[in-house]
């Protein structure tokens, strides 16, 4: 299933279950961030692993802030392509969204892509909320801000990033596949590469 969060009652589900004891702690890093300068910011919904995810799925932000910012979840059951594609192709890897969080290079709302100084300002968050998963594995990067995001953790804080496997490809938005529909179709099967190694890292399946 996709875009579950269009679903009144599976989204009140969810935000109930805010504070699950798996998703506690990446949620009150949600609470303390959210009182910063930069603005606000979705929680991480508790259909994902929270603090015992595997796979961290690390995109560029959340983009512009919804009607109702204080309802909104990350999660790839949200009502966007963008979150519908990113869910398809873990199902593709065989990844289930409990082995998975995500998060992004700029986790505050943004009506533009993250600068150079808004990458920035994330790598705390992101250094923080890497402290909180024991179990991380694969780190899938989506789109240049969360590479160079990712590249400045393990350049100014290389002590607190753990030894995992990093995958890198598009964003899974519309506007990371503009471009011919030659170019189109190779970058679909280029990403879907990237997820299906990300399924192996963590099964080990070929």
């Amino acid at each position: 299933m996709t875009r579950r969060m269009s679903d009144p009652a599976f989204r009140a589900a969810q935000l109930q279950e805010l504070y699950a004891a798996h998703v506690k702690p990446v949620n009150k890093l949600v609470d303390e961030l959210r009182v910063g300068p930069d603005g606000w910011m979705p929680h991480v919904a508790p259909l994902h692993g929270g603090t015992e995810a595997r796979l961290l799925l690390l995109a560029s932000d959340p983009g512009p802030a919804p009607a109702d910012p204080y309802q909104a979840l990350l999660s790839i059951e949200d009502d966007t392509a963008r979150a519908a594609r990113l869910g398809a192709l873990l199902r593709m890897a065989g990844v289930d969204p409990g082995e998975t969080l995500p998060w992004c290079a700029f986790p505050w709302y943004a009506e533009h892509p993250p600068a150079a100084g808004d990458v920035k300002a994330g790598v705390e968050p992101l250094r923080r909320l890497v402290l909180l998963l024991e179990r991380l594995e694969v780190v899938v990067l989506l789109g240049p801000p969360a590479e160079r995001s990712w590249r400045m953790l393990t350049s100014t804080h290389p002590f607190d990033v753990p030894p995992v496997q990093v995958l890198a490809t598009r964003d899974t938005e519309d506007d990371a596949f503009a471009g011919t529909k030659a170019q189109r179709k190779r970058w679909r099967e280029e990403q879907a590469l990237v997820f299906l190694e990300a399924g192996r890292l963590l099964h080990g399946a070929s």
